[in-house]
Parts: structure tokens; sequence; C-alpha cells
């Protein structure tokens, strides 16, 4: 009986002793949930006050950047490092405001004829590259020698235009400078005779008729860099043959080569320019010409091209193409005395492009007018008319022109090439209404 009642509470003992951690462990359970909760509102705040830390940091930051930051960007960058590190390096001019460029406006050359003039929006450009092109007989080479003829008429300072009616100089200036020009006969037809005739001084023109077409192009550039031009001639660009294509048999092909020497040679040229605007603040004007080939295979659009490759166009303020249309023949001596050109202006940069009209001028000393004297009486006469400048008066054919009457427009003609100085005053008239 003792042992059973020993046994007893040893078997009530055992449950007691597992309900004692569960009951622990119960009571510890909410304990840890608060802790936890405790712990992730904890970490929140801390979150927050870190963001809020760091907004304020930014906030601090772009306040400086705002106050560092000057009003006037423009002036604080001229008197940057970097761009102090640049002048030092490459020259004072190699950077400047586009408002201190000395030449307000663009100087020009006059081309001799009124529309021709007017395609080009004034004259050749001074300090451009310009491009002439087409088939032959198309006066390439003598427009580009009246241009010649007509810039040593010029002063290279101010660039005025001269009287072409009269031959009369031009300066506003004061002080005359000189203008120098250089011809490069690469085809090899120069024809001093026919240079003069259309009044270039012979005597004040550079000449050269080099071997290949590295040589061309480095005594082009080696005359740029030199200071002492003002205008440059290349003629023509479709005869630059390369010293490897001379040495070696015609047999063996160079694809690609010529296009990539000229692409070469253009690219000096225009850094030259560059580099002489910014020494000497004067850009010579170079004149190129070129010749048309046919594309091969071409069944739509047109199969025109030129040699040397397209890059080229892309170096040029002005582009024309230009082409004869008719000729007057000489009924005595059963030669051209006249030539009158159609003209297209590909490109221009410093006038309206995509303009076509025609220009003449004479092939004999035929009076009234003597070789190589650009005929524009009647162009002049059609534009005076289709201005204002010379106007009808009555029913009649009269026209009146600077107050005066005349009974036919023949009348006008013929005084205009009697008259040297009515001419000029009407042209004058005309381009500055054509220009405005």
């Amino acid at each position: 009986m003792t042992e059973e009642v020993q046994e007893q509470p040893k078997a009530e003992e055992q449950p007691k002793a597992e309900e004692q951690p569960k009951a622990e462990e119960q009571s510890k359970a909410p304990s840890k949930k608060k802790a936890a909760t405790k712990k992730k509102t904890a970490a929140k705040k801390k979150t927050a006050a870190k963001k809020k830390t760091a907004a304020k940091k930014k906030k601090a930051t772009t306040k400086k950047k705002k106050d560092a930051e000057p009003k006037d960007r423009f002036k604080a960058m001229q008197s940057s490092e970097v761009l102090q590190a640049i002048r030092a390096q490459f020259g004072d001019n190699i950077l400047a405001p586009a408002s201190e460029i000395q030449e307000p406006s663009i100087p020009r050359i006059p081309t001799g004829h009124i529309n021709l003039d007017y395609g080009t929006g004034g004259g050749w450009p001074v300090g451009r590259c310009i491009l002439l092109y087409g088939p032959k007989g198309g006066s390439k080479t003598t427009t580009i020698l009246r241009a010649i003829a007509h810039a040593q008429m010029q002063c290279s300072n101010c660039w005025a235009w001269p009287n072409l009616v009269t031959g009369e100089l031009g300066c506003t200036c004061g002080q005359h400078r000189e203008t120098v020009a250089a011809y490069i006969n690469v085809e090899g037809t120069w024809d001093k005779a026919w240079a003069e005739a259309v009044g270039v001084d012979t005597s004040r023109l550079m000449y050269s008729e080099p071997t290949y077409a590295e040589q061309s192009l480095d005594i082009a550039e080696g005359l740029l860099l030199s200071g002492h031009l003002d205008i440059l001639v290349i003629d023509s660009i479709a005869f630059l043959t390369t010293a490897r294509e001379i040495e070696e048999s015609v047999a063996k092909d160079n694809p690609g080569l010529n296009p990539r020497k000229i692409n070469l040679g253009i690219k000096k040229m225009v850094s030259a320019l560059n580099t002489m605007g910014r020494k000497t603040g004067r850009k010579p004007t170079i004149f190129f010409t070129n010749q048309v080939r046919q594309k091969v295979g071409v069944m739509y659009g047109s199969s025109e091209t030129i040699p040397g490759g397209l890059a080229q166009g892309f170096a040029m303020s002005i582009e024309i193409r230009v082409r004869p249309e008719d000729w007057t023949m000489d009924p005595l001596t059963k030669k051209a005395s006249q030539v009158t050109f159609e003209f297209k202006v590909v490109k221009n940069k410093v006038g309206p492009p995509r303009l076509e009209s025609k220009y003449a001028y004479s092939c004999l000393d035929r009076p009234p007018y003597g070789v190589a004297e650009a005929i524009d009486e009647s162009f002049i006469f059609n534009w005076a008319k289709e201005l204002g400048i010379c106007t009808k008066v009555g029913k009649g054919n009269k026209v009146r022109i600077f107050d005066k009457e005349y009974s036919a427009g023949k009348k006008v003609l013929d005084r205009m090439l009697e008259e040297e100085a009515f001419l000029a005053d009407v042209r004058a008239q005309v381009l500055q209404r054509l220009l405005v």
C-alpha cells in the first residue's frame, strides 16, 4: 500500500513539469511581438530620418550650385580655364564671339554680267570656294578670267566695286591695296592673248603649269598660306592626275585614287583659308573649274556627274553649272560673234539657290562690242522694265527712264551703248533693287 501511495504523486508530477515551459512560452510570445514591432518602428524612423537628411543635403547642394553659377554664363565661359588653355595652345583668335567678326557682310567681286551678279547674290563672295562646271565651251575659264580682271580693279582692303562701264578703279578706304591673283593651269589650255583681251593684267598674275596633282595642290596650299594671295584659280579638277598614275602603266587601274587625293587637297586648302583668316583677317578666294561625265548604266534620272568625287561640292559656297546655248554668226567671217550661255546656281550659301538665267559676251571685235566684252544691255533693259525703273508712257511705244522719255526700247539700248555713264547709272539702279 505504501508503494502505491508513493508512486501516485510521481505520476501526478510529470504533467505539471511539461505544462510549465508551455506556459512560459505563451507568456513570452506577446513580449517578442512587441519587441519586433518596436524594432520595425525604430528602423522606419531611422530610414525616414536618413531620407530627410539626404533631402536636406540635396537642397543645400542645389542652393550652393545656384549661388555659385554666374548669371552671365557666356562671359564666365570666356574667362574659364579651359578656354584660356585652348587659346594658349592654338592662338588667341581660335575662339571668339561671332559679333567680333571684322566683316559684317561678305565683300564681293563683280562677275561682269547683271544676271550672274543677281544669281550669285551680289557677285563672287570673297574668301570662299567657288566651283564652275559644265560641258566644253561653257565659258568657265572666261568667266573666271573676267572675275580676275575685275578683282584687279578693286582694292583688296575694302573690295569696293569699280565702274565696269568706265573702267574706274574702286577704293573707298583711301589705302589702296593691290589684288594679287594666281592661276594654276592644269589643263594646259591657257591663252595669254585671250586673258589680256578679257581684261586681265598678266604682269600682276602668278602662273603655274604643274606636272601632277600632288604638286598642284601643294603649290596651292603654299600660296594660300603665304599671306600675299587674294585669288587662286585651279583649272581644272578633272585634269588633276596623281604622280602614281603618271609613273605607272596606263594598263594598271587605280580606282578611287584621284578622288581621295583631290578630296584631301581641297580639305587642306579650306584649312589654309581658315588659318589665314585667323592670322591676317583676310581670306583668299578660290575658283575651281570642272568638267562633266556620264554615268554608265543609269536608266532613270540624270546620268551626269563630275570627276574628282562628290566630296568637292561640300566645300563650295557657290556651285554653278554653265553650258552654251546659242551662237550669233558673223556674216563676213562666218565665225561666232556673240555667244549666249545658260547657267544654273546648283548651290549657293551666300544668296538665292536654284536660280537659272543667261548671260552673253562677244567673241569678235565688232562695233559696238570689243573682244570678250559682256553683252548686258538687253538684260539690263528687261530688268529695268520689270523693276519699274523703265516705265511705259501712254499708249504708244514711249518709255521713261530717269525723267526722260524715249520713243522706243531700241533707242534706249542705243543710248546705253553710246553713253557709258547712262548705262552705268541704269545698271547700278537695277542691281540696287535686285539685291535688296
